[in-house]
C-alpha cells in the first residue's frame, strides 16, 4: 500500500505525457478562425445553472458514474456559489456517459433528461446532484434507485418511470 501513491503519480505522468505528445502531432480538433476549439455553442437545448447570459460559461461534459466528475461537481457548485450568485458564471452540463467503462451511466443520463422533461434545468440539476450524492461511482449506483431519486427531488415518479422506460 505504500507504493500506491507513487505508482499512481507515475501512471498519471505517463498519461499526460502521452496526451501532450499526441496533441503535438496535430491529431486534435482544428481551431476556428478566432483560435477557439470547435465546441457546439450553448443553446436552448442545454441544461444551464445560473445566468444564461453570463460572460463566462463553463461547459462540462460529464459521466454520472465517473468518480472524478463527482469530485468536479462539488467544485462547480463552489464556483457557482461564489461567481454564479451575481450572474458572472453559468454552468452548462452536457451528459457524456462513458458506456465502455460505466455501463449504468447512459441510463442515469436518461434519468436526468426525464427529470428535465418534468421540471427543466432546475429539476435536472437537482437530479444529478442527488445521483452524485448517493453513487459511489464506477457503476456503483443501483439503477432501481433512479425513481427513488426522482421522488426525493419532487418529480412525479409515474411520469418519470414512463419516460425512463420509453427510452425518450
Amino acid at each position: 500500500s505504500q507504493y500506491v501513491l507513487p505508482f499512481t503519480i507515475v501512471i498519471a505522468g505517463v498519461l499526460i505525457a502521452g496526451a501532450v505528445f499526441l496533441a503535438g502531432k496535430g491529431g486534435g480538433a482544428t481551431p476556428t478562425p478566432d483560435g477557439q476549439p470547435p465546441v457546439r455553442p450553448v443553446d436552448a437545448s442545454d441544461h444551464i445553472l445560473g445566468n444564461p447570459n453570463a460572460p463566462v460559461k463553463i461547459v462540462e461534459y460529464a459521466d454520472l458514474e465517473c468518480p472524478y466528475c463527482k469530485d468536479f461537481h462539488i467544485t462547480m457548485h463552489q464556483i457557482m456559489d461564489f461567481y454564479g450568485a451575481n450572474g458572472q458564471v453559468a454552468w452548462v452540463y452536457r451528459a457524456f456517459p462513458l458506456s465502455q467503462i460505466h455501463t449504468k451511466a447512459p441510463k442515469e443520463a436518461e434519468g436526468a433528461e426525464c427529470a428535465a422533461a418534468q421540471g427543466g434545468s432546475a429539476a435536472f440539476f437537482k437530479f444529478i446532484d442527488k445521483v452524485y450524492e448517493i453513487t459511489p461511482g464506477s457503476n456503483g449506483l443501483d439503477l432501481n434507485q433512479l425513481p427513488v431519486i426522482a421522488a426525493e427531488v419532487g418529480l412525479n415518479v409515474e411520469a418519470f418511470n414512463q419516460c425512463l422506460n420509453s427510452g425518450t
